[in-house]
């Protein structure tokens, strides 16, 4: 039964980008999944969802609705004349429902949407922190159940809050309950970025320490440079691209692991319960003893070779079930 919910759902859905239909897809999936393990009959969970040819014609109306509304209904732009970016060394946000973006430039700004007309946003500066709250006034009546807030992701659109910022900081602090963070061109000795349900995506970055946690969604890193980096995704795939460190932690219970351009001697820690490996380092390593595990699925190892117990790095790939693949240029 649950099969044919899907594919109905997707086929209605055809209209929509592969990579939308696939996000809503995953999410009827991975919630039916969970009500199944918390003892819900399978009747009972696709009643509440009611039928698909239904569902897909909502979801289409909000996106359409979406997209329409490209001007959200309430802007916030509100910076001090007096606000100096240079005396900030840490910017700590904690957001609900809150697209987050942030970029560098070379003036700072700092600009909130709320399409709801009820998102509060509050910002303090203590000392050399800027701390930034955000709270979203939904429906809580519509928070009742997981498959009610499926059915009103159109309609209840995240709020958005956009910074320019033109120096280097401390620490990047930025926690959402829902929504997705875009981070590029920051400098920081510490990142740590982390969403309940939503991606992140990163570009140009420069730190001694960077964490990128999600509990649903994807993580995916490119063109940045750590002392150390940790990328994890409950249910979600973890990219990393031409990114250089000295250490890397990469998890997912559920979903691939892709990392390209790796620094050929550094530790590695890569592990998924369930999905794929993809490495390629930039060049042969010279001084890193590889290793690989797969419970269920076939290794393709180019550096079967590096095996030397007193190298001074170690690279384990680890997969429950999936396969994984190693190579380098």
């Amino acid at each position: 039964m649950t099969r044919d919910f899907i594919r109905t759902l997707e086929r209605e859905l055809r209209s929509l980008a592969p990579s939308e239909r696939n996000e809503i897809l995953n999410e009827y999936q991975s919630h039916i999944d969970e009500a199944l393990n918390n003892g819900e009959s399978e009747a009972e969970i696709l009643k509440e969802l009611g039928d698909p040819e239904t569902v897909a014609k909502e979801i289409l109306l909000m996106e359409e609705n979406e997209t329409e509304a490209s001007v959200p209904k309430f802007t916030v732009s509100n910076v001090p004349e007096d606000f100096n970016p240079e005396d900030i060394s840490e910017i700590d946000i904690n957001g609900e429902s809150l697209k987050v973006t942030i970029v560098q430039s070379e003036s700072f700004d700092m600009e909130f949407h709320s399409h709801s007309e009820n998102g509060r946003f509050e910002y303090t500066v203590n000392q050399n922190v800027l701390e930034i709250n955000h709270k979203n006034a939904r429906d809580e009546a519509g928070l009742g159940s997981f498959f009610k807030l499926i059915k009103q992701r159109g309609s209840s659109q995240n709020d958005r809050l956009t910074i320019y910022w033109p120096v280097n900081l401390e620490n990047l602090m930025i926690k959402t309950s829902m929504g997705s963070v875009s981070i590029e061109g920051l400098s920081a000795k510490q990142f740590n970025i982390r969403t309940d349900m939503g991606s992140i995506k990163t570009d140009n970055l420069i730190g001694v320490r960077g964490v990128f946690y999600t509990n649903m969604g994807s993580v995916k890193v490119q063109s940045g440079t750590f002392d150390s980096i940790q990328s994890e995704s409950n249910m979600g795939s973890v990219t990393l691209t031409d990114v250089d460190a000295n250490a890397y932690d990469l998890h997912t219970d559920m979903g691939k692991i892709d990392a390209s351009n790796l620094n050929p001697d550094s530790n590695i820690k890569a592990k998924t319960n369930m999905g794929a490996i993809n490495a390629h380092y930039r060049k042969m390593p010279e001084n890193t003893r590889v290793t690989t595990k797969t419970n269920l699925g076939k290794v393709q190892n180019e550096l079967d070779y590096s095996y030397s117990q007193n190298a001074d790095y170690t690279a384990e790939f680890h997969t429950d079930m999936g396969a994984i693949k190693i190579k380098a240029n």
